[in-house]
């Protein structure tokens, strides 16, 4: 079915990745018309009437526009173009100490680049919103200098 010649109906009738797609190749056909922006969202009308769909400016994404706090949703939870900062720097140096003292990595191992990067993807796929770059993860020094702390200055060995 060409472009022209899709309607709402069968926009509706479409799976959702089959609509998110069409939805997009209608917008880059310039068949939808903007009619109101409000905040960071887009609405449209489709062919005179209005679509029940929206599109994210940050991130470009379309969602359903019917109630149901899919606005808040997205805005809070999904939107990958919305990093933010936690609202309080999360401080790894214990759970990083437990991982060293359980598996026996040293703490060169765990401040190396390639283990960081492995924490800000997962944290990334946890918390997609949040600017996981930012974050400060322990140096080898500051781990080697807390578990000295957490041990009164004692080795672990002696």
């Amino acid at each position: 079915m060409s472009l022209n010649h899709i309607t709402q109906s069968a926009l509706k009738d479409q799976s959702l990745p089959g609509r998110l797609e069409t939805l997009k190749n209608l917008e880059e056909a310039n068949l939808l018309t903007q009619v109101k922006e409000w905040g960071v969202f887009i609405f449209f009308e489709f062919k005179g009437e209005p679509l029940n769909w929206m599109k994210c400016k940050n991130c470009k994404e379309f969602l359903n526009a019917a109630r149901g706090g899919h606005r808040t949703r997205h805005s809070k939870n999904r939107c990958t173009a919305t990093k933010t900062k936690p609202t309080e720097e999360p401080d790894f140096t214990d759970v990083y100490l437990k991982y060293c003292l359980k598996s026996g990595k040293s703490f060169e191992q765990v401040a190396s680049k390639e283990f960081q990067e492995l924490i800000r993807d997962i944290l990334e796929k946890v918390h997609p919103t949040w600017d996981v770059e930012s974050l400060q993860l322990p140096t080898k020094e500051e781990l080697e200098s807390a578990l000295l702390l957490r041990t009164g200055g004692q080795l672990l060995s002696e």
